[in-house]
């Protein structure tokens, strides 16, 4: 139920009038390097173990999904934290093919490691909450606000970590 008190929000100074406030989860509402990082680090050792691979190839692959192979730091704006899983993976084909990989080959080497990493992680247990998410959502909530969750994550893990985190109930929209 939308209550009459909501007109909307104060952003920079500006009243901003809306009913409805869309939220991304990976970085707004929990912390991207300490849920993603780990995971991509996974998918890299399993691909680097079937191709035998190591050093070079490592640094190569984790540059190719945005990651700084020596700081683990993420570029905002690159593959990683704007990509599908699916483009991911494409991703992962080409830097293979581009060192010498059959495309077929590599993209089944690649979708393997993803594939393995994932059915072996637990998303929830490196999940951080951003801090003081959960009251502002909590807030925004009690004042009438409607809340949406837009993400390119997967609805499985998506559904498990505002689970885990004890916020799903409180948007009025996931997708």
């Amino acid at each position: 139920m939308i209550r009459s008190m909501v007109t909307g929000v104060e952003w920079k100074g500006k009243r901003i009038p809306c009913r409805l406030i869309i939220f991304d989860k990976d970085g707004t509402l929990v912390d991207f390097a300490a849920t993603w990082v780990p995971l991509i680090r996974k998918r890299v050792a399993l691909l680097l173990k079937a191709l035998e691979k190591g050093g070079e190839m490592e640094a190569l692959l984790l540059r190719a999904w945005g990651i700084d192979p020596d700081s683990g730091r993420v570029d905002p704006r690159g593959p990683c934290p704007v990509s599908p899983r699916s483009e991911e993976i494409v991703i992962g084909t080409a830097a293979l093919y581009q060192q010498g990989y059959p495309w077929d080959v590599s993209k089944q080497m690649v979708s393997r490691a993803f594939d393995e990493a994932d059915a072996a992680t637990d998303h929830t247990k490196r999940v951080r909450p951003v801090a003081g998410v959960s009251s502002l959502l909590v807030r925004l909530k009690q004042e009438g606000f409607l809340l949406g969750l837009a993400t390119n994550d997967e609805r499985v893990d998506t559904d498990a970590v505002l689970a885990f985190l004890g916020i799903g109930r409180l948007f009025d929209v996931v997708v």
